[in-house]
């Protein structure tokens, strides 16, 4: 399939001009741009000011990831990045791609750190790999096999794998689509993992996984995009054992970290223990994995 240009940025936006701005004005003028706008809450003027950036979008409010596909879909670029409207791209985000895409020209994604920053954009820490890694397919799962540290905007993916994996999945509400395709997209795709930081990803003190990670709703989209994992795993033949591992870590990793966030709300341990037995335990996880969820349940009891 033939594409119109190498790379495209898609931004699905809602309601949050301000940011929008300060991502936009991140991106080369000759980086192909669609912004899906959810509820159509940008302005005539905000348009006329990147009339070089292609504004799609309905009065109709949208699911979120509804809102990412239908940005991505409308690119007509072989390459991809998903940007959230509060984002951003340092100033070497794009040579940074076309060096890698360049020397890599069959690879189909390409993932680089990230600095987490704040709502005024201050650097809170960051996150890289610590070597090159240039992996066929399935293998660069294998880097992200117990949670995906990477976040979208920090990765490339050519439209045709897009294609293949089938979009976003839309199931989702809360959690882990980005997580989801990204674990697909390494075991479909050859990826190059890059050790070098090219993009901020905005970090709020009231995020919604700081209020919502300890919900039925999020572990239950936790443990369906791991079902999803496994299944590709038995597809491509990977170990019985090794998929339980994988598997089960990554839920007992936000189990533990839903533990965490209760302890932080003063919930005491009755409420931790109605809160796990919710779902079927996690017995395949790492040894470690399940004396830190034991620690933590002990935590909550002593604040009791």
């Amino acid at each position: 399939m033939s594409y119109k240009s190498k790379v495209g940025v898609a931004i699905p936006t809602y309601n949050r001009e301000s940011y929008l701005r300060i991502l936009l004005n991140s991106i080369p003028s000759n980086i192909d741009v669609v912004i899906s706008d959810n509820g159509s809450y940008c302005t005539t003027e905000f348009k006329e000011e990147f009339g070089n950036r292609k504004f799609i979008g309905s009065d109709l409010v949208v699911d979120v990831i509804k809102n990412w596909n239908n940005a991505v879909t409308n690119l007509d670029t072989e390459w991809i990045c998903v940007a959230s409207d509060d984002d951003i791209f340092f100033a070497n985000a794009f040579d940074l791609f076309d060096k890698y895409s360049n020397q890599n020209p069959d690879a189909e994604v390409i993932i680089f750190g990230h600095t987490n920053i704040d709502e005024h954009g201050k650097a809170i820490n960051s996150w890289k790999i610590d070597e090159l890694k240039i992996l066929e397919a399935p293998n660069g799962y294998n880097v992200f096999r117990f949670g995906v540290d990477a976040r979208v905007i920090g990765v490339f993916f050519k439209k045709d794998l897009y294609n293949q994996i089938g979009k976003f999945d839309e199931a989702y509400k809360v959690t882990a689509s980005d997580s989801d395709f990204i674990q697909l997209a390494l075991l479909k795709g050859k990826s190059i993992i890059v050790p070098e930081i090219s993009v901020g990803y905005r970090v709020w003190e009231k995020s919604m996984t700081g209020q919502l990670i300890a919900t039925k709703q999020w572990i239950d989209e936790v443990i369906y995009w791991q079902s999803k994992i496994a299944k590709e795993l038995k597809s491509q033949n990977f170990n019985e054992r090794e998929i339980r591992r994988n598997t089960n870590e990554v839920i007992a990793l936000n189990l533990k970290e839903a533990l965490f966030s209760l302890r932080k709300q003063n919930k005491n341990l009755l409420t931790a223990l109605k809160f796990l037995q919710q779902f079927p335990y996690p017995k395949y996880a790492t040894i470690r994995t399940q004396l830190s969820i034991i620690k933590c349940l002990l935590k909550v009891f002593l604040k009791s």
